[in-house]
């Protein structure tokens, strides 16, 4: 029962970082952007797949979102740096 309550705490944990990190790349003002930084880093596609589906070289992917992690920084709240 204890590791059970354990379990589900931590998928709990897990669900709402999820979301944070969703709905903060989603305050970016370009959707590009956003889709960018969650197809990679959230879904863990490669810059290669990416690309693709935005219709961009992998290297302006990479590069926008280099920007649009500058750009997140500020977005999230000190205390969750």
């Amino acid at each position: 029962a204890k590791l059970s309550e354990d379990i589900r705490n931590i998928e709990a944990e897990i669900q709402e970082a999820y979301r944070e990190r969703i709905n903060t790349i989603n305050k970016l003002d370009n959707h590009d952007d956003a889709a960018i930084l969650i197809n990679h880093y959230v879904n863990g596609w490669t810059w290669e797949r990416t690309a693709e589906a935005i219709g961009y070289s992998p290297g302006h992917v990479q590069h926008r979102a280099a920007a649009a992690l500058t750009k997140i920084y500020d977005l999230i709240p000190v205390n969750k740096r």
